[in-house]
């Protein structure tokens, strides 16, 4: 946010909005925070499921071949006694 004060320096009432929107975020009694997440977040995840999943597995395939050549690896070096 520091950097971007030079863009919105020029937007009116940017920090009078964001405080208002933190406070609506935060008061329990209009639970703007409830609202936020089972109305945007929550369907937006529930919609973009499959390609989480799909990225997910991608990452953890990537990472098991890398993990099975260190594992390979670990197994060749000869043990040290103490």
């Amino acid at each position: 946010e520091t950097f971007a004060d030079i863009i919105l320096f020029w937007f009116p009432f940017y920090y009078s909005l964001k405080f208002g929107f933190l406070i609506w975020l935060f008061l329990p009694n209009v639970r703007g925070a409830q609202y936020l997440y089972s109305h945007v977040i929550l369907p937006f995840f529930v919609k973009q499921e499959k390609r989480i999943d799909e990225a997910m597995d991608n990452i953890n395939k990537s990472i098991g071949s890398d993990d099975d050549e260190a594992a390979d690896d670990e197994d060749d070096e000869p043990k040290k006694d103490k």
